[in-house]
């Protein structure tokens, strides 16, 4: 495979398997991978003539066996090379995920597996996404956000978002994975949302639809 069909095959697993859905529809797809419909429609031709993917018509697409094992390799490679880039490299959480996607694509396995026993077999990225096993596959991830929660929930943030603005705000704030919360106040309408933990925050909604977390 080329980059962009590495690059579909991996957001079509982002978006299925780690969601728990069945397909995802090309429109998503596209404005996800940031190009036309006309684009997606002509790779996801291409990748289901490699055996890659199944598409079905006016529902969406999914990939086949080939497909997640090639997705597994390919997130595997992102998370174990941010990993690698943040504890050993010192690289701030919030600058890896672009050159993990640029060295994802030229590491070879023998060179990934070697760096994730030598980092101690991490089981999440520096983000808190779970490392996929080599030959399995990985479990639905959290997508429950601060914003789904109602008033009174107590939580512990589970991963974020790898949005670099958002990263540079935690750093600032200092707010951590694994950091426990109550949701103490909550307006939709203005989009404010009081979290109270160790020291009290007020986020807006975007940066809570991007914050996921678990239920204490």
């Amino acid at each position: 495979m080329n980059r962009a069909e590495e690059d579909y095959v991996k957001m079509i697993y982002l978006q299925t398997v780690e969601k728990d859905l069945a397909l995802v529809k090309l429109q998503e797809l596209s404005e996800e991978i940031g190009v036309t419909i006309q684009t997606t429609n002509e790779m996801i031709k291409r990748l289901e003539k490699n055996g890659l993917v199944k598409y079905i018509p006016y529902k969406g697409v999914k990939l086949t066996k080939q497909g997640k094992n090639e997705a597994i390799r390919m997130i595997r490679s992102h998370r174990v090379l941010e990993v690698f880039l943040t504890e050993t490299l010192k690289f701030n959480w919030g600058e890896v995920h672009e050159d993990a996607e640029l060295l994802e694509h030229s590491a070879s396995e023998r060179v990934i597996n070697a760096l994730y026993n030598f980092l101690g077999k991490p089981e999440s990225d520096p983000h808190g996404n779970p490392i996929p096993k080599s030959d399995v596959e990985t479990l639905p991830v959290t997508q429950l956000s601060i914003h789904d929660l109602v008033v009174g929930d107590k939580f512990v943030i589970e991963r974020v978002s790898e949005n670099k603005s958002l990263l540079s705000y935690l750093d600032k704030q200092g707010i951590k994975l694994k950091d426990e919360f109550t949701l103490k106040a909550k307006d939709v309408e203005l989009g404010v949302f009081e979290i109270e933990g160790k020291n009290t925050y007020t986020i807006n909604s975007n940066i809570a639809k991007l914050i996921y977390v678990k239920l204490n």
